[in-house]
């Protein structure tokens, strides 16, 4: 289907959850080519929670030094013919290794420039509009948000689209959903209809 200025806004969220969903599924690979690249120059993350970890150096260092370390490796060869001895963080077995890391890094980059250009076409036909949207917190037990940037939710909180009530007053959402309205993002709503929460397997259900 072609979005045009005129699209209904559930047929434009429609399309723009399934892109966050690729995007979010790419940008997961994006990191994990990072984390591969961090532990085969020798580091070791420090874990600040049980799903949470910091490293010595940032991701683009830690590129730029597996970068580095191949071409070390590879000039070394070039010169003497071996391999044992070759400086620089990464062992010669890794290689082909770091090479296929560093491609992949490159091939989700690529992707997600792509899908981000597409999710910001999509995005310029509702800031010309500017409808409510209604978001399910889906990582834990939560609320239903008119935005994915509500202030009473942390970093790690993840959503999912409802795009079926895009453009719908917050009456109609109150009398699909319930009491599970976040009182911050829907404060004209009854009292009675916020605050609530729902659980994360609920959001999961309603959220596919």
């Amino acid at each position: 289907m072609t979005l045009t200025a005129t699209s209904t806004p559930r047929d434009v969220d429609q399309a723009l959850a399934a892109l966050w969903s690729q995007a979010a599924k790419v940008r997961d690979s994006w990191k994990a080519a990072a984390s591969s690249a961090h532990s085969m120059i020798g580091e070791r993350a420090r874990y600040v929670t049980r799903t949470r970890c910091e490293w010595p150096s940032t991701d683009t260092e830690a590129i730029e030094r597996l970068t580095a370390g191949i071409a070390a490796v590879e000039a070394w060869y070039a010169e003497t013919g071996s391999y044992i001895g070759a400086p620089g963080p990464v062992a010669s077995y890794n290689v082909s290794s770091g090479q296929r890391i560093l491609g992949k890094r490159t091939e989700s980059r690529a992707t997600l420039d792509t899908l981000e250009s597409q999710i910001d076409a999509l995005e310029e036909i509702y800031r010309a509009r500017r409808w409510s949207r209604f978001f399910l917190v889906t990582s834990s037990s939560g609320h239903v948000h008119s935005t994915m940037n509500c202030s009473t939710c942390r970093w790690s909180t993840t959503f999912g689209w409802l795009p079926e009530l895009s453009g719908k007053s917050e009456a109609e959402a109150v009398a699909q959903l319930g009491s599970v309205l976040c009182s911050v993002c829907f404060p004209s709503a009854p009292v009675a209809h916020q605050g609530g929460k729902i659980t994360k397997a609920q959001a999961a259900k309603l959220a596919a």
